[in-house]
């Protein structure tokens, strides 16, 4: 006993352990079959609604083609009531060539045709001058002379005449459809719809459209001016078979019945689930895909097998409601149904879902097998991914720290290059001031004394002439040659002119003393209002006319500011740099004939809350591109031509408003609207901003 016991459990230990270690390919096979019954399962769903889908988009196709026809049919009409509206007086000449036009490009219209008004007590004289007779009458075995009435609509003109000459004559009048229809288009001036006044041996149905005409001189505001002014009706005459023929031409209707009908898609549905008898009767026209050909009659058509109780049942394969299957389509006022059946619902399903199945099933055998056979090397592979995983992290950070090493040698070159550039420009500026604000000062001193001098040599040879009027021959030959009468005139106006030149010189080298700043301390509270009219008398000569640029105007529009803590002469360079770009910018929106109106810089302050104040610069110039915004303020960064511009300008201005007074510098442009650069500073350092931010373009 104890012997077969142990047995038992040796039997048993080794039974489980050598099926454990196939555990995880039997797990793999019955999920992979079980994953292949739930995929077929999701085809089968997919399929379904793929189809759903298909049939959904061509049936709105067919809607649209068949919409859009029966509009065009609707503007023939309306044409047509143009036509005359146009015209005082339309000839038969005239209007067959134009209906000829129409008929050419409309080929679901069957024909055209205008009906005046005429009167009782104008007949006579119509029916004298025309050569015919209003008639009435439904065809040719029960046409009669149209019997005494207040008005008539006889048809005048009809196209094409070749086949319809007899029907001429014919009052649209004597028919109450026919005649509610056109009493509707007089009344409320738009379009009406009855059945065709002509009847047709077959069981085509056709339809006429009436557009109101009225006279010229007439108004047709309210209903009884329309009545007064009505002169008659152009009217249009289709077949629903024609145009349900031309929707369909390059449409793909295969495997798709159409029925047409004659109400409105509540009322259809309606009929359907309760087996009616109005869908027959309004039953329009039919399309069998199999057959591919037009029934006219609901009983070619098998309209019947729609209805619940039919043995045939059809219904929409896609929903128990109707109106999945159902379109709309709208003839001015009046609203049709289409119902759209699919004859074969699921074609090709099955070779899907077994195509399916199959797949799943052979991709289970493959991962098996391969599960099977990549046991052993796993391990491997999980230690080379981590290995390639350590790898790439490493590769990241040493990425990231040669970006920011990059980013830290861009800043410190930008930094050199400014202090360097700010230094020679300061010295070179201050310099030139100093140098030329010696001689300048010892000229316009000594202008003021050289006008009295010649005012006391005038005066004294004034003098001379009046006490000695005849002076030698000599001396009189001498004045005459000198003229001395406009050099009397005009040698104080020539001094005044030095004089006025060495006062603007002395502007301008205080501007350039004042720009520089050299002799004031880093931070100090200034006026800097002062700082930007320094900067445009420097760039003064920029913005006057030369040659084809037209001038530049200046417009300042300077708020009540207080003065703020800052380094002047850092700021001026801000200054300088906004507006020499504002100019270049509208220098080359001038070369390309861009300019829309005169070329403007605008310059704002104003006060932003209790502790900044905003500048403001913007031009009226082509903008700045969108996929450029974002780099502006990066170093070395340019859009200008190779040796006009370092890249240098807007980094520096954007490091001196951020980092050295701790604001904001922004650029706000769309492309044709011109650019718009505003500086936000706050009225003292120690108010600094809450975050540094982000150039914002």
């Amino acid at each position: 006993m104890p012997k077969t016991s142990l047995k038992l459990k040796s039997f048993l230990a080794g039974f489980y352990s050598q099926n454990l270690r196939y555990f995880p390919v039997w797990f793999i096979s019955i999920a992979g079959l079980s994953l292949s019954l739930i995929m077929t399962v999701f085809v089968a769903r997919w399929e379904r609604s793929r189809i759903w889908e298909q049939f959904d988009r061509r049936a709105d196709n067919l809607a649209f083609a068949l919409q859009q026809n029966l509009d065009d049919v609707s503007q023939v009409a309306r044409s047509l009531s143009g036509f005359y509206k146009a015209s005082d007086r339309v000839t038969s000449e005239e209007f067959r060539e134009f209906s000829l036009q129409i008929l050419r490009n409309t080929p679901g219209v069957l024909r055209v045709g205008y009906a005046p008004k005429i009167s009782q007590a104008e007949r006579e004289i119509y029916e004298r001058e025309k050569s015919l007779t209003i008639w009435q009458g439904r065809d040719k075995k029960e046409r009669k002379i149209a019997p005494k009435m207040p008005v008539y609509f006889p048809s005048a003109y009809l196209e094409p005449n070749d086949s319809l000459q007899s029907r001429l004559g014919y009052n649209h009048f004597a028919e109450w459809q026919r005649k509610a229809a056109i009493e509707k288009a007089r009344d409320t001036s738009v379009l009406a719809i009855a059945p065709s006044f002509i009847p047709n041996i077959s069981t085509h149905k056709e339809f006429i459209i009436y557009a109101p005409v009225y006279d010229r001189s007439g108004s047709v505001a309210t209903r009884e001016e329309r009545k007064k002014s009505f002169s008659g009706v152009a009217y249009t005459v289709f077949q629903v078979e024609n145009i349900v023929r031309t929707a369909l031409k390059g449409i793909n209707t295969n495997g798709l019945d159409l029925y047409l009908y004659e109400m409105p898609v509540d009322r259809l549905e309606s009929a359907l689930n309760k087996s009616l008898n109005s869908p027959k009767e309004h039953f329009l026209v039919a399309y069998d895909a199999q057959q591919e050909k037009f029934l006219q009659d609901a009983e070619s058509a098998k309209i019947e097998q729609l209805l619940a109780n039919s043995p045939q049942h059809r219904h929409c394969p896609y929903s128990r409601d109707w109106t999945v299957c159902i379109r709309t389509v709208n003839l001015e006022d009046r609203e049709w149904s289409l119902l759209i059946l699919p004859e074969v619902a699921f074609a090709g399903t099955f070779g899907k879902l077994s195509g399916t199945f199959a797949i799943g099933f052979l991709a289970t055998g493959i991962l098996v097998l391969y599960l099977f056979l990549s046991l052993k090397r796993s391990s491997q592979k999980e230690a080379l991914l981590q290995a390639l995983i350590a790898s790439e992290r490493q590769l990241k950070m040493q990425k990231a720290n040669l970006e920011k090493t990059l980013e830290k040698l861009k800043q410190t070159q930008s930094q050199l290059v400014h202090t360097e550039k700010m230094s020679g420009l300061g010295q070179m500026v201050a310099g030139i001031a100093h140098e030329i604000n010696n001689p300048i000062g010892f000229i316009y001193g000594n202008v003021d004394f050289a006008l009295q001098y010649s005012q006391d040599i005038i005066k004294i040879l004034n003098l001379y002439d009046r006490y000695h009027p005849n002076p030698h021959p000599e001396i009189q030959a001498e004045i005459e040659n000198v003229e001395l009468e406009y050099l009397l005139e005009d040698f104080p106006q020539i001094l005044q002119s030095m004089q006025s030149g060495a006062q603007r010189i002395q502007e301008i080298v205080l501007s350039m003393r004042n720009f520089s700043r050299l002799d004031e301390a880093k931070m100090k509270f200034v006026d800097i209002h002062e700082g930007i009219d320094n900067t445009l008398t420097i760039l003064q000569h920029r913005l006057k006319a030369k040659g084809i640029y037209p001038g530049i105007q200046a417009i300042r529009d300077y708020g009540d500011l207080p003065e703020i803590e800052c380094n002047a002469g850092q700021l001026n360079q801000v200054f300088m740099n906004l507006i020499a770009n504002a100019i270049d910018a509208l220098r080359e929106a001038d070369d390309r004939d861009e300019l829309t109106q005169s070329p403007q810089i605008a310059i704002r302050s104003r006060i932003e809350g209790d502790r900044h104040i905003a500048i403001e610069i913007a031009d009226n110039g082509l903008g700045i591109p969108e996929h450029i915004q974002s780099k502006l303020f990066d170093p070395f960064f340019t859009t200008k031509a190779v040796g006009k511009g370092t890249g240098l300008g807007l980094s520096i201005s954007y490091q001196i408003v951020t980092e050295f007074h701790n604001g904001q510098l922004e650029c706000i442009s769309e492309p044709g609207q011109g650019a718009r650069f505003r500086i936000l500073l706050p009225v003292v350092q120690n108010a600094v901003l809450s975050s540094t931010l982000e150039p914002v373009c």
